[in-house]
């Protein structure tokens, strides 16, 4: 016997197990030789406590929830009593973590390893850390890895094993971990063994009645924190058998059997192993219920194969196979009977003749083996998916056009229903074929290459591929069993996570959806939630995924596809019936349909007009879409704004409301942007052949002579057609596509042409947020200004000197600070008494505000000084080398000398200056500065445009940088100090293609420092 110091957070909370067998379950937890302390394992004065007697052996058992004890806890506690083991010589140690720590990952079984990597991670990594503290710590340690905790009698069964972990009571667990501290030969002392009262090595080789009988007497108190012995006392009462505990067990066993058999490479071992589980279990049920099984029956000892086949036999020999027989012929007959009717009841109507009901099940002799007949194979296309119209919607390839619609590719595949094929199939480039869902889903998703529904990374992918399989086993059960398993498995992996992956729709959301049977419509989101009860977060993800645009329109393609039908996502909620001669919008979902009208507001609403405004109009009120009225303004030699406010006048005469306008002027920017991509990739080019000349080549299909031009001539004729300029208007730009096409359209028509005329809504000021962009304005300080204005109905004119002194306060607030020196106009100063070489000093990115970090500044020997803050300097006199200190003058003639004076006045001296350390690691960069194009504030009536063009609007100086700027990216916002902020144009690459740097304005016309630049700061 042994006496127990126990120290745990709650005392009072520490009942003997139900089901554990003995008199005394769900009893508080007293013996003469336990002692138990109140207090924290975090708190090394409680456990200062514990070795206040004098101590053999120390168990650690910690558990609790993370929100209670934190994250480190286990670390903590047990770094804490290594302590003071260390203080009082205690040696032994024995450590329970869990099987699935350290090294035993692969150990775990699947759905556990699912919980390890997901709600169960933060613990995860808290056992990890525990277990190398133990290995650390010097002492002669074992840590206990158990399989899945139970509170059944102990067995005196005791495996260390190698395979995948079984379940253990958990007073075998502690009769080990017993052995680890008192028996001098342990044979795991330094080792990390996982143990399971099923496979493996057995550690208890004794299995004799008399061995469990002792290992039952040896077994000692579990759930505390923290266990010592020493060498005396009485063994523990042993509680009683839970039969309800014991029920859950064997129904989960049973669940769990279920889905081991039904994997794809069944592991025999592991299913052995489960079985006996379960039967043990059950026999357990039993002897503790008056011999009634958990079925309610009398509990019979289930026969083997070899004993059965006896039975069979023997039944056989005494008469019974034959009226088994007899009853199998019957039942057959009585089916043939029943087909040959409905075959001519169908005949009759017209209807589908219904497929053969299966015959009641009967014991019958074995039949010859009959060869299956070799399946048909219809070809199919490149990106075609092929299922079968007349299967149910959980069989058709719902994953996969999931999939293709959140990679955004599903116009890339034809869907095509063939009643001939038995299951769905996707056609490859190849020429083969890709079968099953899932398996289609996969090709799709890595086609498109996007991480966020494979995983952002290997770990969330091999947890979508884990999750994928899973749902294919799930497959092959009845739809309630499907349901409760799910939610068995998820409910605590959603209880914090709103997908099952990450942070937003994987490929695993969609494939146990689909295992489920897809319950995207009201009337199957109904089936499958009645299984379930109550409120729980699997219910909440079932509600959630159903509502998702992208498996709505899944939904509405897999039931679309035979033309012929549309999914209901409502309650009792039913379509119109189709106009006569209109079809149905293939993969439409309500409220989700969005329909265009595009006028050119060049003249009045005719017919032809009504009649696309119309059918627009039809389907986006049919499937309660919107419809958006989109003014294709493009040609201002043309449109003018009465014909745009009659073409909406006409509309509404029509019954036409649209429920948005738009136009295309809008979109400039946008269009330009793709014009010059194009011309960059090749696809499109610049072209000046006159317009007859252009048409009578389109029609004998000869090439035009630009159309091999390079991209750079292209580009240089496009931007002189966007200039404005009179050339450019001999210039168009025009696609290049296919000029031997039989179809004409595609002989590279014309995309873009310049059109000087003022456009009726835009005039001639279209690009202007582009350009403050690039000078740097910062986007909060544009929406404070904007905001400060206030709604006006008249045009409001603003200086542009408050809008740069607005964003100025902004970017002063996170613009990085840095130096600069002038590469030309430069003194250099040799500070006598610091030594030769490179030295370093840190120093804050932003001096008002620390948090943004620090910077290493480079200081030398040799230090450049710019030359308009060295004027007047004297011997003798102090100045302050900004961020490093002060320097006192010891030579001014015939070049710069001083001595650093590291205890300096620095607000006594009269000039802090900037400077930067004569190095190698120094880089050049070009400063630009730009000023208005016009150089009065505003031209009046009487004013020509040409007498007040600006003639010096850009100015460039060339610097010395810190080395710093190197690490800088474009768009950065900088600091050059006293010099003004700048943004980052083009990054640094050498030093023949230096930092580029744009000047900021801020709003005032003259730099307040010495360091003014050339232009205004406008």
């Amino acid at each position: 016997g042994d006496k127990v110091v126990g120290l745990t957070r709650n005392p009072s909370k520490l009942v003997i197990p139900k089901g554990s067998g003995g008199a005394d379950a769900d009893k508080p937890l007293s013996d003469p030789n336990l002692t138990l302390i109140g207090g924290s394992v975090t708190n090394p004065s409680d456990v200062a406590k514990v070795f206040e007697s004098p101590i053999d052996g120390v168990i650690v058992a910690l558990g609790g929830k993370t929100s209670d004890v934190g994250d480190t806890m286990l670390t903590d506690g047990t770094n804490n009593i290594i302590s003071a083991m260390k203080e009082k010589g205690v040696k032994r140690l024995a450590v329970v973590t869990s099987i699935g720590a350290g090294d035993s990952k692969d150990q775990a079984p699947f759905a556990f390893k699912l919980l390890m990597m997901t709600v169960m991670k933060k613990i995860f990594n808290d056992k990890n850390n525990q277990e190398k503290a133990v290995e650390s710590s010097g002492l002669e340690y074992c840590i206990v890895r158990p399989g899945g905790l139970t509170v059944d009698p102990p067995t005196g069964v005791i495996n260390v094993i190698d395979g995948e972990a079984g379940s253990i009571p958990r007073a075998d667990v502690a009769s080990f971990c017993l052995g680890a501290v008192r028996d001098d030969d342990f044979q795991y002392i330094g080792k990390a063994p996982c143990i399971s009262s099923v496979g493996g090595t057995s550690w208890t080789k004794d299995r004799s009645k008399a061995a469990r009988e002792s290992a039952h007497n040896r077994s000692t108190v579990h759930f505390i924190s923290l266990q010592t012995m020493s060498s005396e006392g009485d063994a523990v009462a042993t509680p009683t058998v839970d039969l309800d505990a014991l029920r859950t067990r064997i129904t989960d066993l049973g669940e769990t059997i279920k889905i081991l058999k039904s994997s794809s490479e069944p592991d025999k071992d592991a299913i052995a192993s489960a079985v006996a589980e379960l039967l043990d279990a059950k026999r357990s049920f039993a002897n503790n219920n008056g011999g009634i099984g958990v079925d309610g029956n009398k509990w019979e000892e289930p026969m083997s194969k070899k004993d059965k086949k006896k039975a069979e036999k023997a039944a056989k020999a005494a008469g019974d196979g034959g009226n088994v027989v007899s009853e199998a012929n019957a039942a057959k007959k009585a089916a043939k009977k029943s087909e040959a009717k409905a075959k001519k009841a169908a005949a009759k109507s017209g209807a589908p003749v219904p497929a053969p009901a299966a015959a009641p099940k009967a014991v019958a002799p074995k039949a010859k083996a009959v060869a299956a007949p070799t399946p048909i194979r219809f070809s199919l296309s490149p990106n075609q998916i092929s299922f079968n119209p007349n299967v149910s919607i959980s069989e058709r390839p719902v994953v996969a056009l999931t999939a293709a619609i959140l990679t955004n590719t599903i116009v890339d595949y034809e869907l095509v229903s063939d009643h001939r094929r038995s299951g769905c199939a996707l056609g490859l480039p190849s020429g083969n074929e890709v079968s099953g869902d899932l398996a289609m889903a996969r090709y799709i998703a890595k086609q498109a290459n996007l991480s966020s529904i494979m995983g952002a990374n290997d770990e969330d992918a091999a947890m979508i591929d884990q999750w994928v399989d899973y749902a294919l086993q799930l497959n092959k059960f009845g739809l309630a069993r499907r349901v409760l398993a799910v939610s068995k498995t998820l409910d605590p992996i959603l209880a914090s996570a709103t997908y099952i992956v990450g942070y937003s729709l994987t490929l695993a959301d969609v494939a146990l959806f689909a295992a489920l049977g897809f319950p995207a419509t009201e009337e199957g989101k109904g089936e499958v939630l009645s299984v379930l009860n109550g409120d729980s977060s699997t219910r909440r993800w079932i509600e959630m995924m159903a509502v998702h645009p992208a498996i709505r329109e899944a939904a509405q393609l897999a039931v679309g596809v035979a033309k012929n039908a549309e999914a209901s996502f409502e309650i009792g909620a039913e379509m119109d019936e189709l106009v006569s001669g209109m079809s149905y919008l293939e993969g439409a979902v309500p409220g989700k349909v969005v329909t265009r009208f595009p006028p050119e507001p060049s003249g009045y609403l005719h017919v032809g007009h009504a009649k696309a405004v119309l059918l627009n109009d039809y389907y986006a009120r049919r499937y309660k879409g919107r419809l958006i009225l989109r003014f294709d303004d493009t040609n201002p030699s043309k449109e003018k704004d009465e014909f745009q406010t009659s073409i909406v006048e006409d509309l509404g005469k029509i019954g036409v409301k649209p429920d948005v306008v738009t136009f295309t002027s809008d979109y400039f920017e946008t269009i330009r942007n793709y014009a010059i991509w194009m011309i960059e990739n090749g696809l499109a080019y610049t072209d000046d052949t006159p317009q007859e000349e252009m048409q009578k080549e389109r029609m004998e299909r000869v090439n035009s002579k630009h159309r091999n031009d390079s991209a750079s001539d292209s580009m240089k004729n496009f931007n002189l057609m966007c200039s404005g300029k009179e050339e450019g208007k001999a210039w168009c730009l025009r696609a290049k596509i296919d000029m031997s096409s039989d179809n004409g359209t595609l002989r590279d028509p014309v995309l873009y042409r310049q059109n000087t005329t003022p456009h009726h809504r835009s005039g001639t000021k279209f690009p202007t947020v582009r350009g403050v962009s690039r000078r740097g304005i910062d986007v909060d300080a544009l929406k404070k200004f904007m905001c400060s204005q206030g709604a006006s109905r008249r045009v409001v004119n603003m200086e542009w000197s408050k809008f740069w002194a607005e964003n100025k306060k902004e970017i002063d607030k996170y613009a990085k600070r840095f130096m600069a020196i002038d590469k030309v106009d430069h003194v250099a100063l040799t500070i006598t008494n610091v030594s030769n070489g490179v030295g370093f000093l840190s120093t804050d990115y932003l001096p008002k505000d620390p948090s943004f970090g620090k910077r290493l500044v480079r200081t030398s020997k040799k230090v450049l000084l710019e030359k308009v803050d060295c004027d007047g300097m004297e011997v003798g006199e102090n100045i302050v080398l900004t961020r490093w200190g002060v320097v006192q003058l010891t030579k001014v003639d015939g070049g710069l000398e001083g001595v650093f004076v590291p205890d300096g006045d620095v607000k006594a001296a009269k000039r802090k200056i900037s400077w930067l350390a004569d190095v190698s690691e120094n880089i050049p960069v070009i400063l630009s500065e730009f000023d208005n194009l016009i150089s009065k504030e505003k031209l009046e009536e009487d004013d020509k445009f040409e007498d007040y063009i600006n003639p010096d609007t850009q100015a460039e100086t060339e610097v010395i940088g810190d080395a710093g700027l190197k690490t800088l990216k474009e768009n950065d916002i900088i600091q050059l100090e006293r010099r003004g902020f700048y943004r980052v144009d083009r990054a640094y690459v050498n030093n023949g293609k230096p930092l580029m740097l744009f000047m900021i304005p801020d709003g005032k016309k003259k730099a307040m420092s010495g360091l003014d630049g050339k232009l205004a700061h406008r």
